[in-house]
């Protein structure tokens, strides 16, 4: 096997393990809609509560990956909103 060959082998196993992970994280992740949807809260609450200082009791604690888009971690919603889900 050529170098080229191996370089370009190594080059789409790496996007394959990408995808993988990406694909993983997609389900501990959710947007703001899907847990408005899990809570029954508007969506733009969520977002405006992710807003606050950490420090607040009302905070939700984000993730932001790759973009401007706002995720939040499935275990810790169904942690703090495990009175309402």
């Amino acid at each position: 096997m050529d170098e080229q060959s191996f370089l370009d082998l190594q080059a789409q196993l790496s996007k394959l393990v990408a995808a993988l992970e990406a694909k993983r994280l997609e389900k501990d992740l959710l947007t703001a809609k899907e847990v408005g949807a899990l809570t029954g809260l508007d969506h733009r609450t969520i977002l405006n509560r992710s807003a606050l200082k950490p420090h607040d009791k009302r905070f939700i604690p984000f993730v932001k990956i790759d973009s401007s888009r706002k995720y939040f971690e499935k275990k810790v919603i169904l942690r703090l909103f495990k009175g309402r889900i």
